[in-house]
């Protein structure tokens, strides 16, 4: 098996729980990492590349459908596998979510889950972990010069644009809220994940750059 192939991520609050999955995961040959950290869980998804995402939803739904539209995000083709007990409509929102923003739905873990459980998960989703396609990093071969260069230009030529991604609540379905999200046009054809974009240009504390210019572009300056 390819070794991206053996990684697995898993995203929970509870830290017993989520050793107790790598323990059984790690008993069948995966490599695993554990977070509670939804940036770190990204980072990992963006450099390390997991096979398979398992996000928990019983701490709390709204954070796992904000889990999944970072994932989205950052273009992940992992495999997301959705943790819950018995919030059936919350993990039917999640699925439909994550269909209607690209994410590979690769099965549900019920809570508190077995061994049998686990690997029950694990068969369901062998489509996800043998045909999971990389995310590259185009920006990888521009240094920190020519990344700033082709910020400014990307700026001063309006190829920054805003889009607004609404905010939904799992208990009652309901917009709660809107998110305002950044697009680099001159990268997308390029594939470059929005989170790749978006770490780089905070390096360089560029990130109000854009919100400054979208705010003079809704008062018609």
């Amino acid at each position: 098996m390819d070794t991206n192939h053996q990684r697995i991520a898993i995203f929970d609050a509870d830290s017993a729980i989520a050793a107790a999955l790598a323990t059984e995961l790690e008993a069948e040959g995966y490599e695993v990492r554990a977070t509670a950290d939804a940036d770190v869980l990204i980072h990992w998804v963006v450099t390390w590349q997991p096979a398979l995402v398992f996000v928990d939803m019983v701490g709390s739904a709204d954070n796992a459908l904000a889990v999944m539209a970072l994932l989205a995000e950052a273009h992940s083709r992992a495999g997301v596998v959705l943790m819950s007990s018995v919030d059936r409509g919350g993990i039917r929102l999640a699925r439909e979510y994550g269909a209607a923003n690209g994410l590979v739905h690769a099965g549900i873990l019920r809570k508190p889950f077995t061994r049998e459980h686990v690997l029950a998960a694990l068969a369901r989703s062998p489509h996800a972990l043998e045909s999971v396609e990389r995310v590259a990093d185009p920006l990888a071969d521009l240094s920190e010069s020519e990344f700033a260069q082709a910020l400014d230009e990307a700026v001063a030529g309006s190829q920054l644009r805003t889009v607004y991604q609404p905010k939904i609540s799992c208990s009652t379905g309901a917009i709660v809220g809107f998110e305002a999200l950044a697009r680099w046009d001159h990268l997308r054809h390029r594939g470059a994940p929005t989170v790749v974009c978006v770490r780089r240009t905070r390096q360089r504390h560029r990130v109000h750059v854009h919100g400054e210019g979208d705010q003079q572009h809704r008062n018609g300056t």
